[in-house]
């Protein structure tokens, strides 16, 4: 996978800063940067969601045209001709998986 702005952005992190950040996403939009193909740093997503009010959707389709175009970015520069080829190989994101689902919890 292609190094994102996770590890050439223009502040340093830590992971359990990069985890607090995480975790104070909505649920919908930590789906959208585990499916991702880059690796995104996320307090400048937790940034913009609390400065300018961004709801969870519109953060979800931000990230994914930002990872879309840092992909056909890295396609373009790597592959040449066949950037097409290699977006196209791509596996498709997920919509839930277990990490969504809420614990169950034991009937009393």
């Amino acid at each position: 996978m292609a190094a994102g702005n996770a590890t050439h952005g223009s502040y340093r992190s830590t992971l359990e800063n990069h985890m607090k950040a995480y975790d104070k996403l909505p649920p919908s939009v930590r789906e959208t940067m585990r499916n991702a193909l880059m690796d995104w740093a996320t307090q400048p997503y937790v940034t913009a969601r609390r400065r300018d009010g961004i709801g969870a959707n519109q953060l979800s389709d931000m990230i994914m045209r930002d990872d879309m175009s840092a992909a056909r970015k890295d396609a373009k520069k790597d592959f040449g001709d066949q950037a097409a080829d290699f977006l196209a190989a791509q596996p498709s994101r997920r919509k839930r998986d277990w990490f969504d689902s809420p614990p169950k919890r034991k009937a009393r």
